[in-house]
């Protein structure tokens, strides 16, 4: 596991530095760890490690995350997804609530975020742990069918939920935080992708993005669009969503944008899903 963490490029977060940081944000000396950190997750843009306080103030005292980018990514995104978070709490969309936001990475190796550990467990945890699958192979009819039946039908609801949002607040609260419209807008967007194509001298992809820009539909209302909305960034508890979570690619563009990359992630490969389901999955 440790190899594991350190090919991941961040090393576990420090628990004496976490709590002091948490000191430091509640203003109670006091704090102490009454579950301590652990690994919760890890992807392309952050680690996620969970943790429970002893003697926090209110707003604390429940399950928390520390959510801290990976090396190379741009600090300022942290505070980008914390100005997300607030504006969709504000329109009643399930978002973790964001308690700090720091782009330092001086206290924890990183810049981060903490926030409330949304109630549940991600939609289909089940298939990302294979071993669980090969130890209790009868649960794979019940988890073929919610794969098809109903995490579709859910992740459609949510999916057009945040797309009925105004995304003007989004836009006010962006440009108030100090960041540019092109930070989230889908030409900020494409900007990014021509400058990682050059960066990393991947030429093969240049046509494909010119064929975006020669075809991408004139007019029609922009939306917030998650950016990666797939099963592993939602949350679920006795069958209903409690939260959807990794804004780090939020775009304010057509809701096609949403659905397509959606589709796109569904149709080559989403980490952590073993093929036989990979295999249904590109089917439906």
């Amino acid at each position: 596991m440790q190899n594991e963490r350190t090919a991941l490029g961040l090393p576990d977060v420090a628990p004496d530095s976490l709590l002091a940081v948490l000191r430091e944000v509640t203003g109670a000396r006091a704090l102490r760890f009454a579950e301590a950190p652990c690994r919760l997750g890890a992807g392309g843009e952050a680690v996620v490690d969970a943790f429970r306080l002893a003697g926090a103030p209110s707003g604390f005292d429940g399950p928390l995350v520390v959510r801290r980018l990976m090396p190379l990514k741009d600090a300022s995104q942290i505070q980008r997804e914390a100005v997300v978070h607030r504006v969709l709490a504000q329109q009643g969309y399930p978002v973790p609530r964001v308690f700090a936001a720091e782009v330092s990475s001086a206290a924890l190796g990183a810049p981060f975020l903490i926030a409330e550990r949304l109630p549940g467990k991600v939609l289909l945890q089940e298939i990302m742990r294979p071993g669980m699958v090969a130890a209790h192979p009868m649960r794979i009819p019940r988890i073929v069918y919610e794969a098809l039946v109903r995490v579709p039908p859910l992740l459609g609801a949510l999916q057009a939920r945040l797309h009925a949002l105004d995304p003007a607040p989004l836009r006010q609260e962006i440009a108030r935080a100090g960041f540019g419209e092109d930070t989230t807008g889908f030409d900020g967007r494409l900007r990014l992708l021509t400058e990682r194509i050059d960066t990393h001298a991947l030429g093969g992809l240049a046509a494909g993005l010119d064929c975006l820009r020669a075809n991408r539909p004139a007019g029609g209302r922009d939306a917030i669009c998650h950016g990666d909305f797939v099963f592993t960034n939602v949350c679920v508890e006795n069958g209903r969503a409690t939260g959807v979570f990794d804004w780090s690619s939020t775009t304010i563009a057509a809701p096609a944008f949403d659905i397509a990359a959606t589709l796109a992630r569904l149709k080559s490969h989403v980490p952590g899903m073993p093929a036989w389901l990979g295999a249904i999955a590109r089917a439906v």
